[in-house]
């Protein structure tokens, strides 16, 4: 935009004369970070929420990117990471459980993750969490498989409304969600894709420095992003994931059973 010149740069103690770059929305910065920057590369960006973004060309339907001449695809997710932490903070448990448990076999308990409502796909701020399937012999660890798997078929549910634009082999894992490879591994199972653990996970500030770096140098965005961005390991299960099949069929299908249910214990709790 220029460069810093004004009073109020000055009593920010800013020097005259440093560059002033456009920056973006944060999930937009983090697809750049990620080095999703081609037409149908998908990123993951999991917290206590989850943004699913793919980069497209530049169409005027859709937002414009911080990438030139490209278009942003996003799907949004309310408490994805943010489940996890509270099925692990109701059984008081820590971070080291989701190591231990075999995340490569289902549970038949379905987990439906909309405990602050939902985004993307349903656009529900009255939706509820629940779980469908529960028995006395199910233990902790039942539950909180669950819950992850829950949250995979979720991720998967959104994945696969942006197939109508590409065909997405591989899915890049950015954010505090990409650190333990055990959920990352079920991920790969349900959704049936190649996940990408980026090794600079928090790709927003990256995105950032990117941005500036493009916007004062001669350098290309590919040049720029062979140079700072790196995938620190590919994760691809061989897992056959029939069983897996069977429960994700019935959970893209129990939201609209149980809508006017959740609507309705909505009203009850806010009255």
């Amino acid at each position: 935009m220029g460069r810093t010149s004004t009073d109020f740069a000055q009593e920010c103690g800013l020097a005259n004369g440093i560059p002033v770059v456009v920056g973006g929305i944060d999930a937009y910065c983090e697809a750049l970070g990620a080095g999703a920057i081609e037409n149908g590369q998908v990123v993951e960006g999991t917290g206590t929420s989850t943004c699913i973004s793919m980069c497209i060309p530049q169409n005027d339907k859709y937002d414009l990117h911080v990438v030139p001449d490209k278009s942003i695809l996003m799907n949004t997710l309310s408490f994805t990471g943010g489940s996890i932490e509270w099925i692990l903070n109701v059984l008081s448990k820590n971070l080291d459980e989701l190591n231990k448990i075999d995340l490569e076999q289902p549970v038949p308990i379905i987990f439906l993750p909309y405990l602050l409502g939902e985004r993307s796909p349903i656009w529900d701020e009255k939706a509820q969490g629940a779980f469908i399937g529960l028995k006395s012999d199910h233990d902790y660890e039942d539950i909180l498989k669950s819950v992850i798997q829950g949250v995979s078929f979720a991720i998967k549910q959104n994945i696969e409304s942006l197939e109508q634009y590409y065909e997405i082999d591989s899915i890049r894992a950015v954010g505090g969600g990409a650190i333990n490879e055990n959920i990352l591994r079920n991920k790969s199972i349900i959704t049936n894709k190649e996940y990408l653990k980026m090794k600079k996970i928090d790709s927003a500030s990256i995105g950032a420095a990117i941005l500036g770096i493009y916007s004062i140098k001669n350098n290309s965005l590919k040049e720029i992003i062979s140079k700072w961005i790196k995938k620190e390991k590919i994760l691809r299960s061989s897992v056959k994931n029939r069983e897996y099949k069977k429960l994700y069929n019935l959970y893209i299908k129990l939201y609209s059973d149980l809508k006017s249910h959740f609507h309705k214990l909505y009203e009850i709790d806010k009255n």
